[in-house]
């Protein structure tokens, strides 16, 4: 399997994932209850047929959204890094990052609009590099919903597979790890950055997904309006795939 990510620098950034994997273990070994995402997938049957249809010889999935349910995650991590126990502003985050998340809005994005509304004295920069550690820790033990890992499956019978990941290559592969077939697996290509600072261009990813091949027709599958773009600035089909809506 390939795996590519943007370097940025990221050494300084150890210190803020070791600060929330040891207040996320000291929460895990106060409540046993794990962190657990549940998913519920619609058919995958148009998705294949589509594939078949457009005579795809490589599949560029959106990972978050599209293969695993990040609003759950997402919304933690920000109350996790901004220790907020209020329940009216966490209903608040949880309106924003849902509102954001169907924009295709990354952390930095989400955060600047969470510290607006809250009316908070942060740096959203700062915030999303520290909510995206905690992101981190909180993914490291998922697996994805079997009915996903099935579409995976399917799919990679008829074309090859790149994930495009606005997280990190390690953890993305990770989930990837722990939930498929190994052969499969070995075949993907994941493509997102190294390191936990930075903003991440998804249009470049995927053309760089696309790009690392030689010539074939390739599509993109997404969850929100601004995958669909990504997939039209590249001249390629989309596929709309939301199993979490």
């Amino acid at each position: 399997m390939r795996m590519d990510g943007p370097s940025s620098g990221g050494g300084k950034h150890r210190g803020v994932r070791c600060k929330a994997a040891a207040l996320i273990g000291a929460m895990l070994r106060a409540d046993a209850t794990p962190f657990v995402v549940t998913t519920a997938l619609r058919s995958s049957a148009e998705l294949v047929a589509w594939i078949r249809a457009e005579g795809l010889e490589l599949c560029g999935f959106d990972f978050g959204g599209t293969l695993l349910d990040f609003e759950p995650i997402h919304v933690r991590s920000f109350l996790l890094t901004l220790d907020i126990v209020d329940r009216v502003a966490e209903r608040r985050v949880r309106h924003i990052v849902r509102a954001s998340l169907h924009e295709g809005k990354d952390s930095v994005e989400m955060a600047w609009r969470i510290i607006r509304a809250l009316s908070l004295d942060a740096d959203p920069v700062q915030v999303a590099v520290e909510k995206r550690a905690f992101v981190e820790v909180l993914t490291a033990r998922l697996i994805l919903d079997a009915d996903i890992v099935r579409a995976i499956v399917a799919v990679s019978e008829i074309a090859e597979i790149a994930v495009i990941t606005r997280g990190t290559v390690q953890s993305t592969s990770g989930i990837l790890r722990r939930s498929l077939p190994a052969h499969i697996f070995n075949e993907m290509q994941v493509v997102g950055r190294e390191f936990l600072s930075g903003r991440l261009d998804k249009c470049r990813l995927l053309a760089d997904a696309i790009t690392s091949r030689p010539v074939c027709r390739a599509g993109y599958v997404g969850d929100s309006d601004e995958d669909k773009r990504i997939a039209e600035d590249a001249g390629i089909p989309f596929f709309m795939f939301r199993p979490f809506c």
